[in-house]
């Protein structure tokens, strides 16, 4: 046996064993992520006169936080809008037709646009200001925890003005 390929190999199993550990840290940090972020959203429902155990269930979770901070009819148009995009992009896979493609461009722009919007309207459900839906819109992580754990109070949204139950 040659000694290169001996080295070869041995360099080889070293650099899957690092690629391994990284992705083992990579997962525990992303399981971390999610318990902190289900954990914010669970104080910031409950600020909200909601049940906690909401912010456990993905699509609920998202209609719930929309209904805070704006309504129970943007809620679901954003989640219609959202599966809508994802159906049409996958149809898009196999056929790659240029209108269709324009179509769900528009869609999601439409999804960022009311994605802004939304941080806007949670900053103001809570009493915040502008800045805090900055905060919201480019550091949202640490917002929702701020929300959740911190002295912020909700106040309503603009289409009930009144907390939501």
């Amino acid at each position: 046996m040659d000694v290169t390929t001996t080295q070869g190999a041995a360099a080889t199993g070293g650099i899957m064993g690092f690629l391994a550990a990284m992705g083992i840290v990579f997962m525990i940090c992303l399981i971390a992520y999610y318990v902190l972020m289900v954990i914010a959203y669970w104080k910031i429902f409950k600020k909200a006169g909601k049940a906690g155990w909401r912010s456990i269930i993905p699509f609920l979770n998202t209609y719930d936080i929309y209904e805070i901070a704006w309504s129970k009819k943007m809620a679901a148009i954003n989640l219609v809008l959202f599966v809508v995009t994802i159906i049409l992009n996958a149809i898009n896979t196999n056929i790659n037709n240029g209108i269709l493609s324009v179509i769900i461009g528009i869609l999601a722009l439409a999804l960022i646009v009311i994605g802004i919007i939304f941080c806007f309207k949670l900053s103001k459900a809570f009493g915040h200001g502008i800045g805090f839906g900055f905060g919201i819109l480019f550091l949202s992580s640490i917002f929702y925890l701020i929300l959740g754990f911190g002295k912020s109070e909700y106040i309503g949204n603009d289409d009930t003005n009144s907390p939501a139950v």
